[in-house]
């Protein structure tokens, strides 16, 4: 590739990425002011993006007004945000999001009912199989206890 057509390509796919991004159809900069259908925790701030990923089912991501609630950067402008999840018109903050769609019941791994049940530091249950496969797994450094959670990666 010629240095002419590449710079060519380059100019048309980054025109292209802008474009794309300034005419989407979010609701960008909304105050957003709820709370947790579930903690009652407050959700405020402004909202960067709303992303319907199922009927009925969106993921908002926003920049909370409580600087510690901010999760990431977004990746064009590193502007802090943080998500949170709209279902039916009731709204459910990060940490309840995490728990919206499982069953307490139900090991995260095979997702089967909890067989000899047992319960890591960070208060998540799994099947006593499963879990031990996990560690091994996980383990790749041959330490003993070295592992981290499946469900929310801090160490078990």
């Amino acid at each position: 590739m010629t240095k002419a057509l590449f710079i060519t390509t380059f100019k048309t796919n980054l025109t292209a990425l802008v474009q794309g991004y300034l005419t989407r159809k979010y609701k960008r900069g909304f105050p957003l002011n709820k709370q947790c259908s579930q903690c009652n925790k407050h959700i405020k701030g402004s909202i960067h993006r709303e992303e319907e990923i199922h009927p009925n089912f969106f993921l908002v991501i926003y920049k909370s007004d409580n600087v510690e609630e901010n999760k990431g950067h977004t990746t064009l402008c590193f502007t802090p945000i943080s998500t949170s999840i709209k279902m039916n018109d009731k709204y459910y903050c990060y940490e309840c999001s995490k728990n919206l769609c499982h069953n307490s019941n139900e090991c995260p791994i095979c997702l089967e009912h909890i067989e000899n049940s047992i319960s890591t530091k960070c208060s998540h249950n799994f099947c006593l199989k499963c879990i031990i496969h996990w560690i091994k797994i996980d383990n790749k450094d041959n330490v003993l206890f070295s592992a981290v959670c499946p469900v929310c990666k801090e160490t078990i």
